[in-house]
C-alpha cells in the first residue's frame, strides 16, 4: 500500500492525512512533538500531503457533486408534484362526474322506492313491466370493454374470497424480479 500510496486520489489522501492527525492526536501523551513532526515527514515522503489547492479541488468537486444530487432530487420532486397535480384535477373531474351521475341515481333510486310504495299500496303505476336495469349492459354502454369486466369480476371474486393480501404479495414479488431482470439486462448491455 505504501509504494502506491502516492498513487492515491486526492479525496483518500485527504481522508488518509485525517485520520493520521486524529491519531497522533490521541497519542499525544506518548509522543513528544519533535517524534510526531520526523513521524510525520516520514509519512509524507510515502503519502503526500494533500496541499490547499488540491483541498479547494476535492470541496469544489464534492460541492459539484451535492449540486447535482440535490438537483436531481428537486427535479424528482417537482415531477412528483407535478404528477399530483395532475391527479388532483382528474379527481376533481371525476368528483364532479360522479356527484352528477350520484344525483341522478339518487332521482332514480327515489322513484323506484315511490313505485314501490304505490304498487304496495294496491295502486297502479306506468312502466316496470321490461326487463330490470341490467348493470353490464350499463357499464358497456358506458365505455366499458368486455374484458375489463371481467377483471372486475376476478377482482371482486379476490374480495370475496380474501385473497387481496396473497395478491398484493405475489404482486410485489413479481415486481420485484421485474425489476431485477431489467437491471440485469442493462447491466449486461452496458457491458458493466
Amino acid at each position: 500500500m505504501w509504494v502506491a500510496a502516492h498513487l492515491m486520489p486526492r479525496g483518500d489522501r485527504l481522508a488518509f492525512w485525517q485520520r493520521l492527525h486524529a491519531r497522533l492526536a490521541k497519542l499525544g501523551n506518548r509522543i513528544d512533538a519533535a517524534a510526531q513532526g520526523l513521524l510525520l515527514a516520514a509519512i509524507h515522503a510515502r503519502v503526500p500531503m494533500v496541499t490547499p489547492d488540491e483541498q479547494r479541488a476535492v470541496q469544489l468537486a464534492n460541492a459539484e457533486t451535492d449540486a447535482r444530487f440535490w438537483s436531481s432530487l428537486h427535479d424528482m420532486h417537482a415531477g412528483t408534484v407535478e404528477g399530483h397535480k395532475g391527479l388532483i384535477a382528474t379527481a376533481e373531474r371525476a368528483v364532479t362526474g360522479a356527484t352528477t351521475e350520484m344525483a341522478k341515481a339518487d332521482t332514480n333510486a327515489k322513484a323506484a322506492r315511490e313505485r314501490i310504495a304505490r304498487l304496495q299500496r294496491g295502486e297502479s303505476v306506468d312502466g316496470g313491466l321490461g326487463k330490470p336495469v341490467d348493470l353490464r349492459k350499463m357499464l358497456l354502454a358506458g365505455g366499458f370493454s368486455e374484458r375489463e369486466l371481467r377483471r372486475f369480476e376476478q377482482v371482486a371474486e379476490l374480495g370475496r374470497i380474501g385473497a387481496f393480501e396473497e395478491l398484493l404479495q405475489e404482486t410485489h414479488k413479481r415486481i420485484e424480479q421485474s425489476e431485477r431482470a431489467a437491471l440485469r439486462a442493462v447491466r449486461k448491455r452496458r457491458g458493466l
